[in-house]
This record gives C-alpha cells, sequence and structure tokens, in this order.
C-alpha cells in the first residue's frame, strides 16, 4: 500500500487508470492477502464466510478497473463505453453489489465444519456447505467471477494492437492467465479431499500469495520500472522516428486504405468477424478508418456518439511514442 504514494510523482505512469481505481485495485490485492490469516487457526463458521467474502470482494475490486479500462478504450466508441467512462463509480459498485447480495445470502446458511481424519499425522478441519441456497449462491459467484474473466479477454483480444495499451495488454493477459490457473487449483483443493494437513495448508497459503503477488507485479508494480526502461528505449525510438520519417505519410495513406475497405465489410458482417477487424486496428487516435456500424449501434437511437474513443481515455503517459497515426512525430 506505501507504493501508492508513488501515484503522486510525476516521473511514474499510472495514468492507465484514474488514482482512486489504483486504490481500490491495491485494496482488493489486500482482502486477498488477509485470506492467508483467515486459512490459520481453529476454523469456524464466520472464518469460512470471512473466506468467501475476502476472496470474491478482493478478485471484484481487482479486477473491475481494468475491465472498466478495456470497455472505455473500446476500439469505437458507443454508448456503453461513454455511459461507463461518465458513471465509473457507478460501474464498480454494480459489481460490488452483486457481490455483497450474494455473500449476504450465504451468511445467512451455516457451514458445516468437516474433519479431515487422518491417521498417520494430524487431523484438520475445512469449510464445507451443504445448504442448497448456500451452494446454489457460491456457485453464482465463481461463475460470475469466470464471466467478467471472460469479457476482460474478449475485450483484450478486441485491442490487442492497440498501441496506447501495447505493454498493458500484454501483462494484464498474463496476469488473468495466472488467475485462472490458481482459481482451478483452489476449487480442486475445495472439492478433493487431502489428508495432509501441511500439505494442504501450505498449497492453498501459496496460491492466495501467487494471485496477490502476481497482480501485483503485472498490473501496478512494472510500472515502477518503466522511466527506467524508457531512458533507454526512447533514443532508439528518435533514432527510427528520423529514419522514418520521410516514408510516414505514404504508410500511413497505405495503411488506412487497407483497413477502410476491410472494416467496410465488417459493418456487414458477423459480430465475430467485427471483433476480428478491431483486433488489427493499431490505434484509436482519430483514426480515420471508422467503423460504419459499431457492434453496439442502435440505428433507431436518436443518441449521437462520435465514432472514435476519447484519445484521453486510453493513451499512458511515457517518455514517447510510437509513430501515430496522425502522422505527427511526438517524442520527448
Amino acid at each position: 500500500m506505501l507504493s501508492l504514494i508513488l501515484l503522486y510523482i510525476d516521473k511514474f505512469d499510472f495514468t492507465f487508470l484514474p488514482k482512486s481505481y489504483w486504490f481500490i485495485s491495491n485494496i482488493g490485492l489486500v482482502f486477498i492477502l488477509m485470506l492467508c490469516i483467515v486459512k490459520l487457526g481453529i476454523v469456524t463458521d464466520l472464518k469460512c464466510h470471512l473466506y468467501t467474502l475476502f476472496m470474491t470482494v478482493g478478485y471484484t475490486f481487482n479486477i473491475v478497473p481494468i475491465f472498466y479500462k478495456l470497455i472505455v478504450c473500446f476500439p469505437e466508441k458507443n454508448k456503453i463505453s461513454n455511459w461507463i467512462m461518465n458513471h465509473k463509480i457507478i460501474f464498480f459498485l454494480v459489481f460490488v453489489s452483486i457481490d455483497i447480495l450474494l455473500n449476504g445470502i450465504i451468511f445467512m446458511m451455516p457451514y458445516e465444519i468437516k474433519t479431515i481424519i487422518n491417521s498417520d499425522g494430524e487431523n484438520f478441519e475445512k469449510c464445507s456447505m451443504h445448504k442448497i441456497l448456500g451452494s446454489m449462491s457460491t456457485a453464482l459467484l465463481i461463475i460470475y467471477k469466470f464471466l467478467i474473466i471472460v469479457c476482460v479477454l474478449i475485450l483484450i483480444f478486441t485491442e490487442w494492437s492497440m498501441i496506447e495499451l501495447k505493454d498493458d495488454l500484454r501483462f494484464i493477459l498474463s496476469t488473468i492467465y495466472i488467475d485462472i490457473v490458481c482459481i482451478i487449483i483452489l476449487l480442486f483443493l475445495h472439492f478433493v479431499t487431502i489428508r495432509s494437513y501441511v500439505f494442504y495448508l501450505i498449497i492453498r497459503i501459496s496460491i492466495i500469495i501467487v494471485i496477490a503477488i502476481s497482480n501485483y507485479i503485472f498490473i501496478y508494480g512494472f510500472r515502477l520500472f518503466k522511466p527506467f526502461i524508457n531512458k533507454k528505449e526512447s533514443m532508439i525510438i528518435k533514432g527510427s522516428v528520423y529514419n522514418n520519417a520521410s516514408n510516414h505519410p505514404q504508410n500511413i495513406y497505405t495503411q488506412t486504405n487497407k483497413e477502410s475497405g476491410s472494416l467496410r465489410t465488417a459493418t456487414q458482417s458477423s459480430i465475430l468477424s467485427k471483433l476480428v477487424n478491431y483486433h488489427y486496428k493499431q490505434s484509436n487516435n482519430g483514426s480515420p478508418n471508422n467503423i460504419d456500424e459499431s457492434i453496439f449501434s442502435d440505428k433507431t437511437s436518436n443518441f449521437s456518439i462520435p465514432n472514435t474513443v476519447d484519445t484521453q481515455q486510453c493513451k499512458t503517459s511515457t517518455n514517447y511514442y510510437i509513430i501515430g497515426t496522425s502522422g505527427d512525430l511526438p517524442y520527448k
């Protein structure tokens, strides 16, 4: 949490998310780490409920800010992105409310403390939910989290080629993969009986720590080193910019023509085809190759939205920019 002080130092690039969302994301990681404390000591009904609460709410705090960013940076502006961009607190509270509602139902259902008999070592206890309503609510929480992950993965695929988000998307994807593997292992440990208490405890705590640390490093921590990396790379980028400046307008013209043709075709194809076209779109900075009909569009609506995304919402500040589609050569 102390590293959040760096949000207010201009040298570091934390423009990927609003400052409030950085705080929310890191608080979520603290909730996840608190699971390690909950797993220690005597197992009680309260600890069983707190484990579910901290895990679900903590992961929501951590993943929803990323979900928000990917939605508002969708390659083409639409009513959904526009509304979420202007109501980011409400957007976050919707997900938290779902967590609180489902966890509230689970809190009304007592856990059964199951004793694992181990003839070769120490016996231990684990939480077990046998109430139908409690089990259904737990299942809904798991499905709900995986739906968010699926949506995030779809948006990552859609925005994969965007220069403004290039590094961020690679790190986020790595985090998502680690989260999926860890969650699957935790679910496996929950439904499978392991007789060794030490092994059971070490594995669960280790996975929790891996989730928290990997999310911190790949979403927040790597930005602490970007200024030093960018300082070395900026000289290379400057040389590349000067060497390619004369050819830049022609490249933009050719690329624009190709993309415009393919995107016009995409307006009449399926949603999947449109997502594939978005996948290869390299920038949203005033690009002239707008899609005539968004996958979110409503032809009967009187609500008009420009076709391009607000650049400032998606741009991440670095010490240089790769050649932009506008024809300028912005670098420092």
